[in-house]
């Protein structure tokens, strides 16, 4: 069995988000506690309550892998090849290029790379209160026994690992870089079998391994913060 990942910071950076990444499974689904909450629940008759719970799950498991083997399975044979996976997640590295290149100049700057971005409706996310990283990484540990916890990398270390002339400033070609790279390391984490392709099993297997590291860091989040 692969080792389990889970980023225990947020590092605001392309990269930084990408070595801290538990699975793709992640990226692409939150939990039901993160979307649900208590409070809108709160009232709900069972059935009422299994309906909500459904559709902020976006359906079982099976229906999301397919949903994923629909959406990077380009040639469609039914697997996702890693030449797909890395193609259909840098498409849209142009649009995240305009974003952070705040002046337009073809390049963006370290003040760039590390300005929250926002968007029109919304304004930036609120701070976090504090997490010890090293004691929630042995708590977790202590319930999931080949897992590893990864150093979230600061704006500063994320960017000087994408600036790969070290001109200090990012250009369109080492950032499409960063993104089949993490892409690829995205890949190797879904391909569970290692056999060059990820198919809905495999989608399947990292769905479980996610939704119990979630538990996990959970109740060991919720252990900290209790104190």
């Amino acid at each position: 069995m692969k080792t389990r990942l889970l980023g225990v910071l947020a590092a605001g950076a392309l990269l930084g988000a990408t070595l801290t990444t538990v699975t793709l499974a992640q990226d692409r689904q939150r939990s039901f506690d993160d979307q649900a909450g208590d409070g809108p629940m709160r009232g709900m008759n069972a059935p009422l309550r299994e309906k909500v719970r459904g559709r902020l799950r976006g359906g079982d498991a099976d229906a999301q892998a397919a949903r994923f083997i629909t959406r990077f399975d380009t040639d469609a044979d039914g697997r996702v090849s890693s030449m797909e996976f890395v193609d259909v997640r840098v498409q849209n590295v142009d649009q995240y290029f305009e974003r952070r290149d705040a002046d337009g100049d073809g390049r963006i700057s370290s003040v760039e790379y590390a300005t929250p971005r926002t968007r029109p409706d919304r304004g930036t996310r609120p701070q976090r209160a504090a997490i010890d990283d090293e004691a929630l990484a042995e708590c977790v540990r202590g319930t999931i026994d080949d897992f590893e916890a990864r150093r979230a990398l600061n704006p500063e270390e994320a960017f000087a690992a994408i600036d790969a002339d070290a001109d200090g400033a990012l250009s369109l070609q080492e950032m499409s870089a960063a993104f089949s790279a993490r892409a690829q390391a995205q890949f190797t984490r879904l391909d569970a079998d290692a056999d060059g392709y990820v198919t809905a099993g495999d989608v399947e297997v990292q769905q479980d391994e996610a939704r119990e590291l979630r538990r996990a860091a959970r109740a060991c989040l919720r252990e900290q913060r209790a104190g």
